[in-house]
């Protein structure tokens, strides 16, 4: 199955049958999901995936999915090597309100070595949060229904707003039913894709 019958726009999401729930993620890893055909593991999460089950709607996937883009467009932006994920969300977290606390809380030597890296890169503060605006405004992710059938294939551990799989191997095309690609960019990507495919 190509990816293409997968691709629905916002208004088809609502009669895609069959959903357990939502995954927001980047167009990298629809690329990645495209050409080997499963879902990549970030390393992040240790091959652990969440879902944002079918009854807590669609925010909080799209506003994941919208993290997850900002973060690839900051590591083709910025002019050094990234140490880690961790890292781009300190960089998010000069900007998105919901990241602050990530400055002074545990991660804040985290933020200070970000800090650190763009200054010897002769990168302002001020630069970095433009890059952060910028990478809001044109990057906006992919929202990813997923089909109940992974209840079948694997224990799902309940945490509330999320359904949290074990799958260290990434998730196999074959338990999403809808890929919506939420910005222009991630639009034109796909479109791009599906091109080389035919």
């Amino acid at each position: 199955m190509s990816i293409g019958n997968l691709i629905k726009d916002e208004n088809s999401l609502i009669h895609v049958d069959d959903i357990l729930g939502y995954h927001g993620t980047s167009i990298e890893a629809v690329k990645f999901l495209a050409q080997e055909g499963t879902l990549p593991d970030s390393g992040l999460r240790q091959g652990k995936f969440s879902i944002i089950p079918l009854d807590y709607g669609v925010t909080d996937a799209l506003w994941y999915a919208n993290q997850i883009g900002v973060r690839h467009y900051l590591e083709e932006m910025l002019p050094f090597e990234i140490p880690s994920h961790m890292h781009l969300v300190a960089a998010q977290s000069l900007v998105d309100e919901k990241l602050q606390a990530f400055r002074f809380g545990t991660y804040r030597q985290i933020f200070q070595e970000f800090m650190s890296l763009s200054s010897d890169a002769g990168i302002l503060e001020s630069d970095v949060i433009n890059l952060v605006k910028e990478g809001y405004d044109s990057r906006k992710g992919c929202l990813l229904t997923l089909s109940t059938t992974m209840l079948d294939d694997f224990k799902v551990n309940n945490k509330g707003e999320e359904l949290e799989f074990l799958i260290p191997s990434g998730v196999n095309k074959k338990y999403i039913s809808a890929i919506h690609p939420s910005g222009e960019y991630e639009k034109q990507v796909l479109c791009n894709i599906l091109e080389q495919a035919a």
